[in-house]
Parts: structure tokens; sequence; C-alpha cells
């Protein structure tokens, strides 16, 4: 067995062992391609004809089945925090080799970029988003980790 199987054997271990959700991918339905980089691609997709999510997919190699299951532990020990998106858990995909199966879901938040937000704030905006990502950065810091996505909610019931 290659050592690439043996790391998807450890990451669908991994999924099992935290009770991680597995959703049916046939029941997502791929809307667009939002960014493809090297060793990755995001998909915004439709859940049962319903919710709108994030789609994470990776290639499959040893490096990148070692990356997955590194930001599986990070969102999977992160509690609900309002400017963190939130890790709904994983989809399996099957047929294309060059791909890892597992898919990572992620709420949508619909907020574009970050560019595009900051070129439209208000400095009174712009002040409370500055905020919003300092208490999600402290948050992250008490509980020992980094490199999550932090977003800004636009909602003023949001902003303390």
């Amino acid at each position: 067995m290659s050592s690439t199987s043996n790391k998807v054997q450890q990451l669908q271990k991994f999924i099992i062992k935290k009770n991680i959700t597995c959703y049916d991918y046939t029941r997502f339905r791929i809307i667009e391609l939002i960014k493809s980089e090297k060793f990755t691609r995001l998909y915004r997709a439709v859940f049962k004809n319903k919710i709108t999510v994030i789609l994470k997919s990776f290639e499959n190699n040893e490096l990148t089945i070692n990356e997955v299951i590194n930001e599986l532990k990070l969102y999977h020990g992160v509690d609900i925090h309002p400017n963190i998106i939130r890790f709904n858990g994983v989809t399996r995909k099957e047929g294309d080799s060059s791909i890892l199966p597992y898919m990572l879901i992620f709420e949508d938040v619909n907020c574009g970029t970050l560019r595009s937000y900051l070129q439209h704030l208000s400095w009174d905006n712009m002040i409370k988003f500055s905020l919003q990502i300092a208490n999600a950065v402290r948050y992250l810091h008490a509980k020992g980790m980094i490199n999550l996505v932090l977003y800004w909610h636009p909602y003023e019931r949001n902003v303390q």
C-alpha cells in the first residue's frame, strides 16, 4: 500500500475518531469555482437545494493530506465564534484520483474579498471591522490556534 493511501486511511480514521459529520456528496450542487490554487480549489455549492456552502478540495498527494489533517484538527478544536468561518463537516467525492476524496465544508459568508469590503467602508465601519478581527484573533490565541479564516460580519448586531 502506498504512503498516500496510508495517509488517506489516516485521514478517514481521524474523521471517524473525531465524529466529524460526513455529508453525502450527491446532495451538493456545484454553482461555481471561486478560487483555484496549486493544491486546493474552493467551490460555492448548494446543499439540499437550500443552503449555500463552500467546498474546499485538495490535490491528492502526501503533503496536502497532511495539511488537511492539520486543518481538520484546527477547525475541530474551535467553538462557534461570530468572526470565524464555521466548519460544517466533510463530504466524500469518489472518482477523480488526482483529488483527495474528502472535501471540507464551510459556511458561505458571501462577503467577497477583503479588498472589496475595504474599498467601500466608512472609517467608522473600518474601526468596527478592526475590533471584530482583533476579537477573533484574541479568541484563537486563547485557544492556542492560528491561521483560521476570519471574516467581518457586516451586520451591526455583531459589532460590540
